[in-house]
């Protein structure tokens, strides 16, 4: 009888079509190419002091280079999931690679600051394809019960990746320039893409599905101009009109998104999933570990930034931290196979974020950095066993020919959480750390310190939100999965072969709902 190893039907690349382990390959190439985002983002905070000085940058052109991308990023991650459910994933895919390489060469070539934000721009674009892409592959892939691990081995591929790139980019920006640092991103890209090219096969399209342009460009606005509102926040103050209008011109576009994909028959975010429990926990519990991620990462950030600092020696801090996420990514995929309620891995893993940032806040991360360097181990630990379960129960939420929607709802999810925590911490770390260059370490442990509660109390509301439900959104995207898979396989099996797929899948969708919780 022949077998269904995928949800939806794959047209798989000549190289590999007929290996019975293409499904791995294919997931380590997307693991890869996901982590073109973050060594991007590296590399940038890395480079940024040594481009503001080469082209001796105002401040307000070095704030411009520092926002632009990611700017330009979250504005358009609901537009390349519904683009990527339009067209395929594989399509976007390789053109989101294509993208990261004419950007970073771009950037590497520049002869002013105006080229430079123009790759910027080009980077932005393509790593809202791919951030996007990736994780909206999965599902069409892999069945539900099997997206937990999978989850949990591409998030740990994709933090050994990160924490690859970004030390080589840190290497060759100290020692070299700020040049190499892009050149090698480009470089790193060129490889995974053609990997990609090889591996990754192109899934059935959703054609019938019409493209909401203005809910796309509604919330990509709302997300973008929220981003910009609050990252502003921490030069020039909460109570400044710029932050203000901001963030109350972003809850009246996201207000006006609302009113719209509520009255639309094929929205680019179906309003359903904002009322379905286990999606709303995954969202909150999504920003809380962020939060958690970003301050962790704040003193390493100053570090660098410091030209009296060694950048290497500010590298080697974040290590840990990426061990941690690691191992993390790997034993929540387990975890969640073995039946652990995602109730308990949310709840558990935002406690452990929480444990990890006190740690940090004990220590002066200047002179005890090998204590800080364990807290972030802690954190990132917490930061992956939080964010597997997140992860799987958001793209099985919808179908896998509308899962491009959901993987943009968690990805803006994170990106908030990057943006929100140092921007609120920021007057903490003024009111406590006083005047002088030192003023930053001596207010961060207040900063920590009030992390941690919020962590604490995000872990307290999602255990109160989720007391004795049910999370049957997966069960509901498993049997979809299954129905698809053996509708589209049905001219090529027999009628009693059906019969038998069908049945096994039904057992196996009753059983998943006895066990999730």
């Amino acid at each position: 009888m022949a077998t269904i190893d995928t949800p939806v039907p794959q047209a798989w690349p000549r190289r590999v079509a007929r290996r019975r382990d293409r499904r791995r390959f294919a997931l380590s190439a997307v693991a890869v190419l996901s982590s073109l985002a973050s060594v991007d983002a590296a590399v940038h905070a890395m480079a940024m002091p040594q481009v503001v000085r080469g082209f001796e940058m105002g401040s307000e052109a070095a704030g411009s280079a520092s926002w632009i991308g990611s700017a330009v990023t979250v504005a358009l991650l609901l537009g390349a999931g519904v683009l990527g459910d339009r067209i395929g994933r594989r399509p976007l895919l390789i053109a989101g690679g294509i993208g990261v390489v004419i950007g970073c060469l771009v950037s590497t070539f520049a002869a002013d600051e105006w080229i430079f934000l123009g790759g910027r721009v080009v980077t932005g674009m393509a790593t809202a394809a791919i951030v996007v892409t990736t994780l909206s592959v999965m599902p069409g892939l892999f069945f539900a019960s099997e997206l937990p691990a999978v989850v949990g081995m591409w998030l740990a591929v994709q933090s050994a990746a990160v924490l690859t790139g970004a030390l080589c980019g840190g290497v060759l920006v100290t020692e070299i320039g700020w040049r190499t640092g892009y050149l090698m991103t480009a470089g790193m890209a060129t490889v995974v893409l053609g990997l990609g090219w090889l591996v990754v096969p192109a899934a059935e399209r959703a054609p019938d599905r019409r493209v909401d342009t203005v809910g796309a460009l509604l919330a990509g606005a709302a997300l973008a101009v929220l981003l910009v509102g609050v990252g502003s926040a921490v030069e020039i103050g909460w109570r400044s009109a710029v932050v203000v209008g901001s963030i109350a011109a972003a809850a009246g576009l996201a207000a006006l998104f609302v009113w719209w994909e509520r009255r639309r028959p094929d929205p680019a975010l179906p309003m359903r999933l904002m009322r379905s429990t286990p999606f709303a926990a995954a969202c909150v519990a999504g920003i809380a570990n962020e939060v958690a991620a970003a301050v962790y990462l704040l003193p390493i950030v100053a570090l660098l930034s410091s030209p009296a600092e060694p950048t290497l020696t500010a590298l080697v801090l974040a290590v840990p931290m990426f061990l941690g996420m690691i191992i993390g990514a790997v034993l929540s995929g387990s975890a969640r196979q073995q039946r652990v309620s995602l109730r308990a891995l949310l709840v558990s893993g935002l406690l452990c974020c929480a444990c990890g940032t006190l740690l940090g806040a004990c220590v002066d991360v200047r002179n005890e950095s090998w204590l800080y360097a364990t807290a972030g181990t802690i954190v990132g630990f917490g930061v992956m066993w939080t964010r597997v379960p997140q992860s799987s129960v958001i793209i099985a939420a919808v179908s896998p020919e509308h899962a491009g929607s959901a993987a943009a709802v968690q990805a803006a999810a994170l990106r908030i959480g990057l943006v929100l925590g140092p921007a609120a911490l920021g007057p903490i770390v003024v009111v406590f750390g006083g005047d002088g260059p030192a003023a930053f370490f001596h207010g961060f442990p207040a900063a920590l310190r009030v992390t941690a509660v919020v962590l604490a109390a995000a872990a307290a509301a999602i255990g109160v939100l989720m007391y004795n439900h049910r999370a049957r959104t997966t069960v509901g995207a498993a049997s979809y999965c299954r129905y698809r898979a053996g509708q589209g396989r049905r001219a090529r099996l027999g009628g009693s072969a059906i019969r038998d797929v069908m049945g096994s899948d039904r057992a196996a969708s009753d059983h998943a709902g006895r066990r999730e919780r």
